[in-house]
């Protein structure tokens, strides 16, 4: 028999890998298309794609662990740590995609991004100059690596939460009953 962690693991790196790569998918996309990334619309419909795409891959993991490999029992301990691995997984690739994308694809783009940040922060007059002037220190410093580490701060924080909440939905006790000790009670 194989060991219950290596299961774990090859189940969330599998999910993990087709969640970073549906997510530098989504990424691409949205950068072909020319997308507007300050439009209220683009913020929303990102922030729910995300958000979908981490809860639907932590379930699909999850649920694929419980049901094809452990027997239909998934405690809340395994459901955490295997979704936790699967958005690790995923946060690496997308990570790294974001590197190699503002390093080396499009080096410019995340110039142009931070103008544009700060023409938006500027065109609000309720954000005080001292405020502005701290914002705009913190883009001029920003760089491919910055933005990556950023990005592993605050996708690791949002796999925990994510990873927490979905355990607590897929557990599954095994049942106090076999089937066969079940029948004999209904038949009695």
């Amino acid at each position: 028999m194989e060991n219950k962690f290596n299961v774990l693991f090859n189940n969330a790196l599998k999910y993990g890998a087709a969640m970073g790569g549906v997510i530098v998918l989504f990424n691409l996309i949205v950068y072909v298309s020319g997308t507007d990334l300050f439009s209220i619309t683009f913020s929303i419909l990102s922030f729910v794609v995300v958000i979908s795409l981490f809860i639907v891959f932590f379930v699909y993991s999850n649920r694929n662990l419980r049901d094809k490999h452990f027997g239909g029992q998934l405690t809340y301990l395994e459901g955490f740590l295997n979704a936790l691995i699967t958005g690790v997984v995923a946060l690496l690739i997308t990570t790294a995609y974001s590197y190699l994308f503002f390093k080396f694809f499009d080096p410019e783009y995340l110039q142009q991004t931070m103008e544009k940040t700060m023409e938006m922060l500027e065109s609000n007059p309720n954000i005080p100059q001292d405020t502005l002037d701290d914002a705009y220190a913190k883009i001029e410093k920003m760089t491919p690596e910055k933005v990556a580490i950023q990005g592993l701060y605050s996708n690791a924080i949002i796999s925990l939460i994510f990873a927490a909440i979905v355990a607590a939905f897929t557990k599954m006790k095994a049942p106090v009953f076999s089937d066969e000790e079940d029948e004999q009670l209904k038949e009695n």
